[in-house]
This record gives C-alpha cells, structure tokens and sequence, in this order.
C-alpha cells in the first residue's frame, strides 16, 4: 500500500554507486532532512554526496501527512514544565522559522508541490479545557499567535479548539523531486561503515570529511547510543474520496485521538498509531477504518499506508553531532511525528554545525544534552521493555506446532533445533524466520495486518521471507520455506 504523494509523484532515477569517490559531505539517506541538509551544503560551496539504501524519499517521507507546523500537540505547556521558558521558546521560533524557510525556498525555485498556508487546529472532544488553557498559554509566552477557536467543518463533536494561525502543507514529495534534480544521488545504495571517513556500498567506496546520517534511526550503535534513547512509533493514514475539503488542518490533544487534513481532493484521517511491535485491538487500519465509516459513512477509502518515527526519551528531535568521539559525524533523528518542519530545522543546523558557524537553536536539539527532568521516565521505561525482549529473544518459547499454523496465520515454532517465526500463505506454503532482530537480538513480533515481522525494541521489520523493511537493522533474517 502507497501514500497519495507516491501516486503522483515521478519515479526517481538515480542510479547506484559503481565506483569510488571523494566529496567533503556524505548524507546517508534521500528522505526530507537529508536532501535539505544536502542542498544546503552544496548551496554552500561543498561537494556533497547522498547514498540511499532505496529509493529517493520513498521511506518516512513518503508517509508523511505532509503538515509544516509549529503546533505539536500539547508540547509547550510540557517543555515549559520539564526544560524551561528559553526551551519552548527555541523550539517555537525553530519551527516557525522551518515554516516561512519553506515558502521561501519554494518560491525562489518556482517548485509546484501544492504549498498553501492553513491553520492548524489543536481540539478536544471532551470538556476539560484546563489542557488546554494550558497549552495557549505556554504556546503564547514561547511566541506563538495562538487563540481559542469554535471551527465548524468537522462531523464530530469538539469540547474546545485551538488555533495556530498561518502554519502550511502540501506535496512533499513534487517538492523533493525539484530540489534532487539539483544534487548528486546515488540510488540502491546501502551504506556501511569502514572508518569515521570511509564509506562502502555494494559498487564502490566514498571517502569523506564529514557524514550526517539522515536515515530514520542511526545504524551505528557506538559511539551514540541512539538505541537506547529512542523508541519507535507506527501509525495510519487513510486517503478518502467524495468527503468535503477541509480549510483547517486538525489534530486531536490526545495521543490516541484522530489527525485530518485536505490534501486536494483527498481527506487525510490519521491516528489509531501503536509502538512498532505491540499491536493492539485499537491501532491500525481496522479502528481507522472504523472511525472513517462513523465521521463520513460516503466515503471511499483510495490509498491507506503507515509511516514510522522516532520517538525520543525527552521528547525533543537528536540534531547535531553523532557522539563527542565522532566530531566529523552528524545526525537528525527522533523528529516525534513532525518530520517536515523538524528537517528544515535539522538542515539549518547541521549546515551551519558543518560551515563553523553559529546556530541559534544547536544548543537545544543536541543529542548529547542532559535533560533528566524530561527523560528519566521513557528511558526506565523504554529500558525496561527493550530488557524484556531482549530476554525473550535469547530465550524463545515456541507457541505452536508448525502444523498448527493455519493459512494466513503466523506462530512461533520450533524448527532445525531452534525457536523460527512461522508463517503460513494461503496456499499453504511454509515462510520461516529466524525470530531474533538482527539489529540487537530483540525478540520480533508477528504483525497480520502488515504480515511483517516487527522489532518492538528499535522498530526494524521485515516481510515474511525475512527482507529487511525498516531499519536501524541492516540486514535480513535467516529464511527458507517449505511446501505444505
């Protein structure tokens, strides 16, 4: 299943790296905060060279619900409280920025990507408004024009709104295709790492002065630890034709609460999202779906897809330097969901972090801050769970008997003296897995809507013939199969 932007989006045509280079900057990754970190570099006079392990912005971008915005949720009231007035206030004046540095940069180039300022509505369905009268007020003293607002155009019942005037949207994916026409790409790519300057693909090598990894989650476990730092989260889009468009985009205050949007002649309805590996009866397509038939029971359903991100311990996106060990490496990870206007925050300072020169807002996104106050709680948390399946990953128990797996089903088992995945097509055919994420050793887990294999650690997955989907892992499982 594709997003609506890949529908209509020209297919990229980069061809893979067949011989050895040299450049000053290596990107690893072709997604939203790569090229316009990319860009940027090369605006600046550096040779720069982007490796992609697939396919130019056909990873997290490409599931994007495309909003550029300053309005994360309940985020103000939050940072306020845990990191300070200067924090929400940078992180504000940061996105805000992201916003109008869009625009700009579309105009200068004349880039058709359906860009258009909108207003971002922050709502409630239920009749606590203390959160937020919280939230206004936290977003006003960090900058913003935020205000109380009564909007009109949803099929549901809202206990109170907020709004964030003069935010924007559109097509991030027509919008990446003007901007990689101007860079040197190099498709089908995968990167491993020789030495701090020294990468290698499967067609030859890049020597560099610097890296930034732009690739969802960091593959290099050390220096960094951004494995133990970071969880990952998966969530749903629904494309749905014959709804009226909406003038507002729409974000509910609560986690599991619904996202809509207009996207031309689409509306996008987002939510019922989930920790990568830990699907439960109200995440996924179904509740979406669900949810989709109660607002507008007309609707046609024309694409559906799911993304995932990052989700930092403290909440606030890693951009900066790698590790104090690699000070010729950079990263921009974690962005919590709000990838557009979090990669042109990220491009802006891993430039200048690159150039020498001095960045507003470095201080703030720095993966080597100390917020304890912010974070101690997800890192137990998130430790706790990764201990729990790095456990059971080294100690597998088989749940059935491969015989027992029906079609269309999936099972632990055991098989050539060892715990495997099992699933079972509906022609019977026998698709067995090693079980253990290759990334870390966590325990995977069985997904049946995606039928995928799913790392609830880090958030790799892989399909059910053990090809890797989603990374930090960085290479597939042990497989075969076997006839029924």
């Amino acid at each position: 299943m594709g997003s609506i932007w890949e529908r209509d989006a020209l297919q990229s045509d980069f061809p893979a790296l067949q011989e050895d280079k040299q450049c000053d900057v290596a990107v690893i990754g072709a997604g939203m905060a790569g090229l316009l970190a990319a860009f940027y570099l090369q605006q600046a006079g550096l040779k720069v060279i982007v490796l992609e392990a697939d396919e130019v912005a056909r990873g997290q971008t490409a599931g994007t619900t495309a909003k550029i915005t300053a309005q994360h949720g309940k985020c103000y009231a939050s940072m306020e409280k845990t990191l300070g007035p200067r924090a929400a206030a940078t992180y504000a004046q940061a996105n805000l920025w992201a916003i109008s540095q869009y625009q700009t940069l579309i105009e200068q180039r004349h880039i058709d990507c359906s860009f258009s300022r909108r207003t971002a509505y922050l709502y409630t369905r239920g009749t606590d408004l203390k959160p937020l009268e919280r939230e206004l007020a936290a977003a006003r003293r960090a900058g913003i024009n935020a205000q109380v607002a009564h909007p009109q155009e949803l099929p549901l019942a809202i206990g109170g709104a907020l709004a964030f005037p003069n935010q924007a949207q559109f097509h991030p994916l027509r919008f990446l295709q003007a901007l990689s026409a101007t860079l040197e790409i190099y498709e089908h790519s995968p990167v491993t790492v020789e030495g701090t300057h020294v990468l290698r693909t499967p067609g030859g090598r890049v020597r560099v002065g610097q890296v930034i990894f732009a690739c969802h989650f960091p593959f290099v476990n050390y220096p960094g630890l951004f494995f133990a730092r970071m969880h990952v989260q998966r969530s749903y889009v629904l494309a749905l034709s014959g709804v009226p468009a909406l003038q507002g985009m729409y974000l509910d205050e609560q986690e599991d609460g619904l996202s809509l949007r207009s996207a031309g002649d689409y509306l996008l309805l987002g939510g019922c999202g989930h920790r990568t590996g830990e699907m439960g009866p109200a995440n996924g397509y179904a509740p979406l779906r669900a949810a989709a038939k109660a607002l507008y029971p007309e609707a046609h359903e024309v694409a559906a897809w799911a993304a995932q991100d990052g989700i930092p311990a403290d909440g606030l996106p890693y951009i900066g330097r790698y590790s104090p060990r690699k000070s010729d490496w950079f990263v921009a990870c974690g962005f919590k969901k709000w990838g557009m206007s979090t990669s042109m925050v990220a491009a802006f300072i891993l430039s200048d972090l690159i150039l020498e020169r001095e960045n507003p807002w470095a201080w703030l996104f720095d993966p080597h801050r100390l917020h304890l106050r912010a974070g101690a709680k997800n890192l137990v948390k998130d430790g706790g769970k990764s201990a729990r399946y790095l456990f059971s990953g080294a100690f597998p128990r088989a749940s059935c008997t491969p015989k027992q797996v029906q079609p269309g089903a999936a099972g632990i088992v055991r098989a050539r003296g060892g715990h495997y995945g099992l699933y079972r097509d509906e022609a019977g055919r026998a698709h067995y897995v090693s079980i253990r994420c290759p990334h870390l050793g966590c325990h995977l887990q069985w997904n049946g809507q995606d039928k995928s294999w799913d790392c609830p650690c880090h958030g790799s997955r892989f399909d059910i013939d053990g090809k890797l989907l989603n990374n930090p892992a960085q290479q597939g499982l042990l497989a075969w199969q076997e006839d029924s």
